[in-house]
């Protein structure tokens, strides 16, 4: 816990696991630094979507194609009623 006031970043485990992360933070902006921190979370997310949608062809899915599928999945589920 010496850390805690070094003003870098700490990652918190339990188990070996890491769990939460620690980020500096000023007082005159902390939610503004909060929500840095999570937008940059969500652009990661995102970014590793399209790159899995990409790899899986998923990408290249037309409307039409993703409707398609849909109908086809509730007609499936409809005939199981």
């Amino acid at each position: 816990m010496a850390n805690l006031d070094s003003g870098e970043p700490i990652v918190i485990t339990e188990d070996g696991v890491p769990r939460s992360n620690r980020v500096p933070t000023s007082d005159a902006t902390p939610i503004e630094e909060v929500r840095e921190v999570v937008f940059a979370r969500a652009r990661k997310a995102v970014r590793e979507i399209r790159a899995r949608a990409a790899k899986t062809g998923a990408a290249d899915l037309t409307n039409a194609d993703i409707e398609r599928e849909i109908k086809a999945v509730r007609r499936t589920r409809a005939s199981l009623d």
